[in-house]
């Protein structure tokens, strides 16, 4: 789904994710699942709040430049109303839908 980077595969097998916004993408570093920020996160055009677009996304181009752009959203028909703790669809690189808090509840 995401043309950046992939979830590693032991981080699958342990059913990790990224739920915070600021941390999204999950990574393997030193045998350890560990949530990194997005690589476009520096970039201020890399804005993806529309309904239509929300899911920021990217690639590297054959010079390794980095291209940051919106995809579509990966869960329509996803819900979380059924999770009082956890009522916000969220979604993983690879898009990949989960239930998370508010953004407020982040640190």
């Amino acid at each position: 789904f995401c043309a950046g980077q992939r979830k590693p595969v032991k981080c699958v097998k342990e059913n990790k994710h990224c739920p915070k916004k600021k941390h999204p993408i999950l990574v393997l570093e030193d045998g350890e699942c560990i949530c990194k920020t997005h690589p476009c996160a520096a970039i201020q055009q890399a804005n993806c709040e529309t309904e239509k677009f929300p899911m920021l996304d990217y690639n590297y181009d054959e010079k390794g430049n980095l291209d940051c752009f919106c995809r579509r959203h990966p869960c329509p028909a996803f819900a979380c109303h059924t999770t009082p703790d956890t009522p916000v669809i969220a979604w993983d690189q690879e898009g990949n839908c989960f239930c998370k808090a508010h953004e407020h509840n982040e640190l």
